[in-house]
């Protein structure tokens, strides 16, 4: 079967190829909601820099992703409302 649109060399090697993801798909999947917040993670919170692949184009591996989101601590019971109790 082949994909269509994505040259079949790039097929065959499809495995290898790690999935990009830009600042609207990690905003879309509700990650993160704004550069501010992002920059800051970066910088803060270890979330993975990214990759540059021109002047106004940055990506994310989609693998360090989703390791930063399974490193982060569970939230706490300390964050649940006891008041309505």
């Amino acid at each position: 079967m082949t994909l269509p649109n994505i040259p079949l060399f790039l097929q065959r090697r499809q495995k290898e190829l790690p999935v990009l993801l830009r600042f609207r798909d990690l905003k879309e999947a509700g990650i993160v909601n704004n550069w501010v917040t992002l920059k800051r993670w970066i910088k803060q919170q270890g979330f993975p820099a990214g990759k540059q692949l021109g002047p106004n184009t940055r990506v994310w591996e989609g693998e360090a992703v989703a390791d930063w989101l399974a490193g982060r601590p569970e939230a706490g019971l300390d964050l649940i409302d006891n008041d309505e109790e």
